[in-house]
């Protein structure tokens, strides 16, 4: 239209001159500053287009409502706000983890970036705040700050459009802030309260229902058909498109072992039961979108290693960034070059088996067990945990890596897959490494070799022996007559 042609144009004139200010600055922190007026110049440019089709709002053209993942967008939009939070503005963000509504992420977006750019503008010194949070049935978001305040009279009135608070004719505004987003927190059937008093503050506080998100997805048993061998890396794709999927199956089973699923619902599940080498994941997607996908695989501990390739539609840069700083590794836009894909693929698994091969250094008898470089202190925090009860039962005859599993609330898929990764060894390898060093420790101050097997818990002598010399190179009688 007439009027899209002459918002956007302005836009365009303001974003390509700023794109080679910044290829020619030097200066970090002016680099940086530049940096944020072109993010925020790129968000002016989508809240035009939304503008734009709020305007002319016609149900044929609504996006799909979706599950979403509310503390992710909540963080995405939070650290965009950071910087202004530097200097007389103390910017205080309490989002709690896993946090999930019915919406979509442009929406939510929008949402969050009206109301704390609201809190900022009229908010000279003093504090703004935004909590994510859930309780029951409902999960709220809260935006509070310390700035001018509204009158009693005009809080009726403030969400309507174009409507301008007297209290802050002083300070640029358009009046649609608000009514877009009582616009689309009625459109997601939830409920916005505001609190307010004139040179005190605002609060803004919205409950939606939370997102019926099933941690257990009966999985098809198609899903996992192209399961034929551990020896294989295993790739796991997430596209909604019949066709693609089986595309890059037929394209990939020859080199990986390949798991499907339709959704992102149904990905998360084999994710977790099954934690593949490598995912690759569309964007734009039924029940679960990628986004969300992003967000449950980084804050498990279970997959928060896995790398995540983004294959989509949506090659603009901001669905790019976004799912940069979501922890994708990677992201390829529709329609893709094969041989690309494919060599990425390749290079993020070998990465993954040299990320591996690096933590299985031999270690000095006296270590108890091996000391891998753990990058995601969740990792660390499980091989603590791991390592804890180990030493608290590994002196039982019985006691196996099944019970270890458990208690660290793992299946035994997944205990495997996380060993593997993080120290290239399996459950069995690691319990019994633990116990041979333990033994080894028990020979060196001259304990009777008999009492020995049967202090670290091996039930049969010979077992013991095979094992001890394969990781010693000599036998327990040679090795205590060599140590002692």
């Amino acid at each position: 239209t007439h009027a899209s042609h002459e918002l956007r144009t302005p836009l365009s004139l303001l974003i390509a001159p700023l794109q080679k200010l910044i290829a020619d600055e030097r200066n970090t922190e002016k680099r940086e500053q530049l940096n944020l007026v072109l993010r925020n110049s790129r968000r002016l440019e989508n809240l035009v287009d939304k503008l734009l089709t709020l305007t002319r709002y016609d149900e044929r053209h609504e996006e799909i409502i979706k599950v979403v993942s509310l503390s992710a967008i909540a963080r995405e939009v939070a650290g965009q706000f950071a910087v202004l939070g530097e200097n007389s503005i103390d910017f205080k963000v309490d989002i709690e983890e896993a946090v999930f509504i019915e919406s979509t992420r442009e929406g939510v977006i929008t949402i969050l970036t009206n109301l704390l750019s609201n809190a900022f503008k009229y908010t000279q010194q003093g504090q703004v705040s935004l909590i994510v949070s859930a309780s029951g049935e409902f999960a709220y978001i809260e935006v509070t700050d310390t700035g001018k305040g509204i009158a009693d009279a005009e809080k009726d009135k403030v969400f309507d459009t174009f409507y301008r608070v007297s209290s802050h004719a002083n300070v640029e505004g358009s009046g649609v802030g608000l009514a877009i987003v009582k616009r689309l927190v009625d459109k997601y059937k939830g409920n916005i309260v505001l609190a307010s008093r004139l040179g005190e503050g605002t609060n803004f506080k919205l409950a939606f229902k939370t997102a019926q998100f099933a941690e257990q997805v009966p999985v098809d048993s198609t899903s996992l058909k192209s399961k034929v061998s551990h020896d294989k890396a295993s790739v796991l794709i997430i596209e909604d498109n019949d066709e693609l999927r089986h595309y890059l199956k037929t394209e990939l089973q020859h080199r990986y072992q390949v798991l499907l699923a339709e959704d992102g619902q149904i990905g998360l599940q084999i994710a977790l039961s099954q934690v593949p080498d490598l995912i690759i994941t569309d964007l734009m997607m039924p029940k679960v979108d990628g986004f969300t996908v992003l967000d449950s695989l980084h804050n498990s501990p279970v997959t928060c290693h896995i790398p995540v390739i983004i294959l989509t539609a949506k090659g603009d840069y901001e669905t790019r960034v976004s799912s940069l700083q979501q922890h994708a590794l990677d992201v390829i836009t529709k329609p893709f070059d094969r041989e690309e894909l494919f060599l990425k693929v390749e290079n993020w698994i070998h990465w993954v088996n040299l990320y591996s091969q690096q933590q299985t250094m031999d270690a000095p008898d006296h270590v108890e067990t091996k000391q891998p470089v753990v990058v995601d202190p969740r990792d660390k925090q499980l091989l603590e945990k791991l390592e804890l009860y180990v030493a608290e039962h590994y002196q039982q005859q019985g006691f196996s890596m099944v019970n270890c599993a458990k208690e660290l609330a793992l299946s035994e898929r997944q205990l495997q897959r996380k060993l593997k990764v993080l120290l290239n060894i399996t459950p069995s390898e690691y319990l019994r490494n633990y116990r041979l060093s333990k033994a080894a420790e028990l020979l060196r101050q001259g304990r009777q070799i008999s009492l020995v097997i049967d202090d670290v818990g091996f039930s049969s002598r010979s077992y013991f022996s095979k094992f001890f010399k394969a990781k010693y190179g000599m036998t327990a009688k040679e090795y205590q007559c060599h140590y002692v």
